[in-house]
């Protein structure tokens, strides 16, 4: 599939007139889990949707499945029939499952949407940077920690760094919802606790497993 079509001069010139005129997508769902809130999908919308059609532009977002794996394709289309389009690759955290489906078609299409238009939030990946600094903070006291300290650490979280396999990122599912958090919250609570983007369970390593399930649990803090 060709990501855009053979002129892109008009679509390039509108895209430029919504881009001047964007605003950050309010941050307006909640986020119970660290008390803070979030832009949905319904936010990035509400902060293009004026924009893209006001100068000629739709989006449409489909999923296709290419060699047994769904992906998501977001595609803007001008009036004048130029288009531009990207894809992104679909992984749910439980296989075969519609809702597990469903909420990863969701979070990837406000991600690609966002991505595509150009739109931000307020204090857009604050949680994540705060994450990356604890992060290396971390990091930069373990290098502090005398050899013998170091040794110990490296022996107790052997294979910690590992990636979840699927039937841990399926039981890791069944946990969180049945810890109350919904399946369409997955990928967003996992992503707050690690600080990093999470597209799937199953990308996680087995110590960020450990600390989301802890801290949905309530065994350990935010």
């Amino acid at each position: 599939m060709n990501l855009h079509s053979d002129s892109i001069a008009k679509i390039s010139a509108a895209l430029v007139k919504v881009q001047a005129t964007l605003k950050p997508a309010p941050k307006d769902a909640n986020n119970p889990y660290f008390k803070s809130k979030y832009a949905d999908l319904n936010s990035v919308w509400d902060a293009c949707r004026d924009a893209l059609t006001g100068n000629g532009i739709a989006v449409v977002q489909t999923a296709r499945v290419d060699d047994g794996n769904p992906r998501l394709v977001t595609m803007l289309v001008h009036s004048s029939g130029e288009y531009i389009s990207g894809e992104w690759p679909l992984r749910p955290s439980k296989e075969n499952d519609p809702q597990a489906l469903g909420s990863a078609i969701t979070y990837m299409r406000r991600y690609s949407l966002a991505a595509m238009v150009g739109v931000v939030s307020d204090d857009d990946d604050g949680n994540a940077a705060s994450g990356r600094t604890e992060t290396q903070q971390g990091k930069q006291r373990q290098s502090k920690a005398p050899a013998k300290q170091q040794a110990k650490t490296t022996r107790t979280t052997k294979g910690d760094d590992l990636p979840l396999s699927a039937q841990a990122a399926s039981r890791l599912m069944q946990s969180l919802t049945e810890l109350g958090i919904p399946a369409d919250e997955h990928l967003a609570f996992a992503s707050d606790v690690t600080g990093r983007e999470i597209a799937a369970l199953s990308e996680l390593t087995r110590a960020e497993a450990k600390r989301v399930h802890k801290i949905a649990n309530g065994e350990e803090a935010a």
